[in-house]
């Protein structure tokens, strides 16, 4: 009856058009209807997609909104996908997104509906996209494997081209198998041109954005364009082309620092949308990226020169150099810490597994870095056996299949941070500490003396009743007599030890950072919609009534001459860490800056380094022999900027370092309940030299603060009854330090005996605080 022939013969523009693109994506609901139009005449298919992509550019939302949605349930049909690129449908679908105002960088004033109806044509386009790639990704992984198992018969056999008016389907584990296919197989300089054409557009860095402006959006399909977008940018990394511009900035309203990397792991943290299919979509764009082979078909670069020829920039990278590009990336954007933390996930508990399997990969992958591997071998996760207990259970019975996995890349990754190999069915070893000792042993030359080997041979036969044979052995080695031993009785008075461990841990809020704005309480906040950089702040009394922020461009750190009062030099990083609780110190010399992980050269304003980012509160302070620095739990080597060591009680602390630089006197910081701030009641004392525990001591108080007297003799801690705002008592202690043990003590390598001497008090309750 020609019924499609009919619809296409509809005037437009024209309202009726508009029901056209309605009835159109009706029909493409139907595969079997589909698949009868893919038979019909090249011509009739060719006016189908004009008069498709006509209706994406010029007619109204809702018209192009169906419009966008044929075209997602048509791209599975070949015949329609390859007369989609042929008339540069590709160019058309992305301009539709490309001129929105919810995308401009510049603050657009739209109504509500407008808003509404923008973020529902980004949604379908994202689906969209992600069906068109999708549908390339299957044409082409089978044209390789055609190509490369060309004369095996047994492919022969289980593959049958399909057909071009068939759909072709892949679910997200075939979709992941092409991948692999394409990362293993095809050329490393291969173009390919859908993700070429998108690269031209810059579609890359649109979907990027649309991936970063979704955190404020609030709408019911917000998770579908985030995770269509990522599973786009999925496929296209494929390509070194997409890699590199991953690792480049993209322009964002409130930050001009953020390159692609850090857009894909706030989605893998579910910072931009918690929902778990979006997670894995973003770790997915990692894997691809990370865990792609160091050397690809084609990927390597001759580079020749002759003695005549002007040196010209040498534009071609081979793989193994834009694999190092990435993993580098991904350090300097907290990556190690954000993969750590969802190897270690626990909920949503039905999707835990999947999530944990996916950040091993990701991590195993990342691995493969020489200066990675030497970080997280450090780490608790490997030095204490953490790793290990994760891989015994999974978290959810149900999910056996994907634990599995995860335990498949957990032994991957073991693997490669002790670079030794495992054979299958070997139980596996406790920790990288038994391995790390079991190399001790092996290479220890063992010596002994003969004479003490007899004598110990001589008390084994007695111990068993062999005593005509000891008698023999001690007359022909003329071994001495063993003295029989005597019975000593010592009186024992049970005791309690003052050396008593204490470990507390703190979970950071998310909280990102506190600016005190006026003496009493705020009472209004608003925001500029001309500027969103600018906040008005209001308080019910005490001047200033009302204060004008600026909330951009502070992340810099000044150094000021406090003799004449002048700023000596500012210091602008180019990428920090971003901790919740930041302090700037100078290094014992004076020579270096720490501040937010960067560390800076104060005579030149250079900026050095960026320390890993492996926890969100502390940024560091300098060890007074001034190589290392300590961060948190992380010790780091200032000459390599290698992780030294993890010490597991300096979690969340704040150090004080003795004047002889011996002792380390830890307090726990300042955690955010719920109604009001908790203190902690105990400080501990560490060895500078090696970080080992000497003793936790708890004095049932609050600790505010501790200070050290220049002579190493006595503390002195500020302690509190009660929170801060409801103090009952307020007391300052002096600590003696050091006192020498008798002679008939029992000898102790490290002791730090506590006398307390309480003082008066030397002010009321709101003096002190």
């Amino acid at each position: 009856m020609n019924g499609l022939q009919k619809l296409l013969e509809v005037p437009r523009p024209s309202i009726a058009a508009t029901g056209v693109s309605i009835c159109l994506y009706y029909l493409a609901y139907c595969e079997d209807a589909m698949e009868r139009v893919c038979l019909l005449p090249q011509s009739v298919v060719s006016d189908l997609v004009r008069y498709s992509l006509w209706l994406l550019e010029c007619s109204h939302d809702s018209g192009r909104c169906h419009a966008t949605m044929f075209f997602g349930l048509s791209f599975q049909f070949r015949v329609i996908l390859e007369e989609f690129d042929s008339q540069d449908g590709l160019r058309k679908l992305y301009n539709v997104i490309s001129t929105l105002p919810i995308l401009s960088l510049d603050e657009a004033s739209v109504t509500e509906d407008e808003e509404c109806s923008a973020r529902q044509i980004v949604r379908h386009v994202c689906v969209s996209l992600k069906r068109y790639f999708e549908a390339h990704l299957y044409i082409r992984s089978e044209q390789v494997k055609r190509a490369h198992f060309r004369d095996s018969t047994e492919y022969s056999k289980l593959h049958n081209t399909l057909p071009s008016y068939k759909a072709c389907k892949s679910s997200q584990e075939e979709v992941c198998e092409q991948i692999n296919v394409l990362l293993e197989y095809m050329s490393f300089r291969a173009q390919w041109p859908p993700v070429e054409n998108l690269l031209r557009l810059g579609g890359v860095t649109l979907l990027l954005q649309i991936i970063a402006f979704a955190y404020e959006w609030n709408y019911s399909g917000r998770g579908e364009t985030v995770r269509s977008a990522l599973d786009v940018l999925s496929i296209c990394s494929l390509m070194p082309r997409v890699q590199l511009q991953l690792c480049e900035k993209i322009e964002l309203p409130d930050d001009g620092n953020t390159v692609g990397v850090n857009v894909i792991l706030g989605a893998a943290e579910g910072e931009i949308v918690a929902e778990p299919d979006v997670q894995r979509a973003a770790l997915h764009v990692l894997i691809t990226c990370v865990c792609a082979p160091i050397h690809r078909v084609g990927g390597t670069v001759a580079r020749c020169s002759g003695g005549s020829s002007k040196k010209k920039p040498q534009v071609l990278k081979s793989s193994e150099e834009i694999m190092e590009k990435l993993w580098e990336c991904l350090r300097t954007t907290n990556g190690i810490m954000v993969l750590l933390n969802l190897i270690t996930v626990k909920m949503p508990i039905t999707d835990a597994d999947s999530i944990r399997g996916l950040a091993c990969q990701a991590l195993a992958g990342l691995a493969r870095s020489e200066t990675v591997r030497q970080i997280i071998s450090k780490l608790p996760l490997f030095t204490s056996g953490q790793l290990q207990s994760l891989m015994r259970d999974p978290i959810l019975q149900d999910r056996r299949q994907e634990h599995v996995t995860f335990q498949k890349f957990a032994l991957e990754l073991l693997e490669r941070v002790s670079g030794k190999s495992k054979p299958n069915g070997n139980e596996l070893e406790p920790s990288l500490t038994n391995i790390h000792r079991a190399n001790v042993i092996a290479q220890t030359r063992i010596q002994y003396n003969d004479k003490e080997l007899l004598q110990l041979i001589h008390q084994h036969l007695i111990t068993h009743g062999l005593q005509e044979s000891a008698n023999t052995l001690q007359k022909e080695a003329s071994l001495a007599p063993i003295k029989p031993p005597q019975q000593m009785q010592v009186p024992l008075q049970p005791f309690l030890s003052p050396f008593t461990y204490q470990r507390v841990t703190s979970t950071p809020t998310r909280e990102v950072s506190s600016h005190t704005c006026h003496d009493s309480f705020i009472s209004h906040l608003q925001c500029s919609r001309m500027h969103p950089s600018m906040l008005l702040t209001s308080s019910t009394w005490r001047r200033p009534l009302s204060s004008c922020w600026n909330l951009k461009d502070n992340n810099f750190q000044v150094i000021y001459d406090i003799t004449t009062g002048k700023l000596v030099s500012s210091l602008k990083p180019t990428l920090s860490n971003q901790y919740n609780k930041n302090r700037a110190t100078f290094s014992p010399t004076d020579e270096l800056v720490l501040s937010d992980g960067v560390l800076w050269d104060v005579q030149s304003g250079k900026e050095i380094h960026k320390l890993d980012k492996l926890n969100q509160t502390v940024s560091g302070v300098f060890h007074p022999n001034g190589l290392e620095v300590v961060s948190n739990t992380e010790v780091w080597d200032l000459r390599t900027f290698h992780l030294l060591r993890t010490v597991s009680a300096l979690d969340q602390c704040e150090i004080l370092f003795s004047p002889n630089s011996s002792i380390i006197y830890s307090v726990t910081m300042e955690r955010e309940s719920e109604d009001d701030s908790v203190y902690e009641s105990s400080f501990k004392t560490l060895d500078a030299t090696d970080y080992s525990s000497i003793v936790t001591i708890d004095v049932k108080r609050s600790i505010y603060d501790l200070a050290c007297n220049k002579r190493d003799t006595q503390l002195a801690l500020v302690e509190n009854q009660g929170v801060f705002d409801t103090i009952q008592e307020s007391i300052v202690k002096i600590y003696d330090v050091g006192r020498s043990r008798s002679n008939a003590d029992e000898p102790v390598s490290k002791i730090l005996y506590i006398v307390v001497q309480k003082i008066c008090l030397i002010g009321t309750v709101d003096d002190l605080k």
